[in-house]
């Protein structure tokens, strides 16, 4: 295992980027008020946690998440291990603001607030549908979409109604997963940028899905997209399900099983929406609701790598890096593929992904000749080394973020903190089903599995663990 050293440079842009978010209005060290703490999902947070971590509250569901959709056959396809690519609402995924911890419940349909050192609930919130993704906390307000069809906006200190907005055009009821829902449900969360808030709604391309641009503060609605379904001679498959992203421009949506489509922010207009081929120049199985931004790329998640693709075209980028989870700050990437966690220099890796994609290819060229196929799967595996700079053993692959200090990794009933620049063990405890979400600030650590817990972890000792419900 090798180490390595931030350097001086990256260590003082980091003070000036916390001077802008400060100045711009975003969260500091002592929140994670978004999914993955960004509208880029990378799963960064500049907060310093202390990796003597103790566990203060849990809070439990009272059944298990129930899914919006049912995972692929577990048959490989042509060679290719499918996975699930639609599982956004695994888990209870939790944000943090203000000393308070916030998470929805497919189950309960309620949004929580509790007490973030103790895990009490002090306020909750009903909406008619699961709620199934993380809600989104800014200008002291709470923001959340729910399987009824409407976006909600509350007021994060008492949970009290800012505003709401019902998405689709009426109150139609269909039965999913045992349940009454909307026709046209919120799945992708809200993603606050500036004043905006942005959201989608609906599920079926053959009927009418929406996108739409709202004042946060208001509910006032910019610009609504209700045209998408009708594109195409109405073969357009957009389906807006998982976690928005956003840079300058563009906002990016996800879509099913599909690679995220390109929109513009002050038109709501589709700008591209690529369908890059598994076999060839997507380099492997890609698409679905894991994606995020860097490098001026989105890099869109599949069972086994992220392709990355030019975030204003959509076309092909530079890179195809393997790996089920990733994060990203500074030149480093910090990725899990099932047998290991580990660093990579992101420029370096990257480039090496190029090459490595060739290979690729080659094997399919090849595939009547044994020898070269394998000459070809060694010249992928050499290059796939190309850029780590440390890598620790884990069969962990499912929930993974890094504070300032540490990586921190979660998979079946358990959860990990290396050193980010080593890889050195620093913390490791059990936990009761399968991580799916991470989030992390100054002072507490959530880990939310899917069996419905979600615990808290805080640093230095804990006279008692407090359960909820009590």
């Amino acid at each position: 295992m090798s180490v390595f050293r931030f350097p001086r440079q990256l260590k003082a842009t980091r003070k000036v980027l916390l001077v802008l978010f400060a100045a711009g209005g975003f969260a500091d060290a002592a929140d994670w008020t978004a999914y993955l703490n960004g509208n880029d999902r990378v799963g960064y947070t500049s907060a310093v946690l202390s990796p003597d971590l103790h566990l203060a509250w849990t809070h439990k569901s009272q059944a298990k998440p129930e899914l919006a959709w049912s995972g692929p056959r577990s048959t490989p396809i042509e060679g290719h291990e499918m996975r699930h690519r639609v599982d956004f609402d695994a888990s209870m995924q939790v944000v943090i603001g203000d000393g308070r911890a916030y998470f929805g419940s497919t189950v309960d349909h309620r949004l929580y607030c509790t007490d973030a050192r103790t895990g009490k609930p002090l306020w909750t919130f009903y909406t008619d549908g699961p709620i199934r993704l993380a809600p989104t906390l800014a200008f002291g307000h709470v923001y959340v979409g729910s399987d009824d069809g409407r976006v909600y906006c509350l007021n994060a200190a008492d949970g009290s109604v800012v505003w709401q907005m019902r998405v689709g055009p009426k109150d139609d009821r269909l039965l999913s997963r045992g349940e009454m829902i909307s026709r046209w449900p919120v799945r992708t969360g809200v993603l606050i940028d500036g004043e905006t808030a942005y959201f989608g709604a609906g599920v079926f391309p053959h009927e009418v899905v929406y996108l739409v641009a709202a004042n946060a503060r208001t509910g006032e609605v910019i610009w609504k997209n209700d045209r998408i379904s009708q594109e195409d001679a109405g073969r357009n498959d957009l389906s807006p399900q998982g976690y928005l992203l956003c840079n300058e421009k563009f906002l990016y949506v996800p879509s099913g099983r599909s690679l995220p489509v390109g929109v513009s922010k002050s038109t709501g207009e589709i700008v591209f929406q690529r369908k890059h081929s598994w076999r060839t120049d997507a380099g492997g199985v890609v698409g679905g609701t894991k994606a995020l931004l860097g490098d001026g790329q989105v890099y869109s998640g599949g069972p086994h790598h992220f392709l990355a693709m030019e975030d204003s075209s959509g076309n092909v980028g530079d890179s195809y890096i393997g790996g089920r989870q990733m994060v990203l700050t500074g030149k480093y990437a910090y990725l899990m593929d099932g047998t290991k966690i580990f660093c990579v220099n992101r420029s370096e890796h990257a480039q090496a992904s190029r090459e490595k994609q060739k290979w690729f290819l080659r094997v399919r060229e090849d595939r009547g000749d044994a020898a070269k196929v394998a000459l070809a799967n060694e010249k992928m595996k050499e290059y796939a080394g190309v850029g780590i700079i440390w890598d620790a053993l884990s069969d962990y692959d499912d929930a993974l973020i890094a504070t300032d200090n540490l990586l921190i990794a979660g998979g079946q009933d358990g959860v990990i903190a290396l050193d980010r620049r080593t890889g050195e063990e620093r913390w490791k405890t059990s936990v009761n089903g399968n991580v799916r979400g991470i989030s992390a600030t100054d002072s507490l650590l959530t880990v939310s599995t899917d069996t419905g817990h979600v615990y808290g972890f805080v640093p230095g000792p804990v006279a008692a663990v407090s359960n909820w419900p009590e």
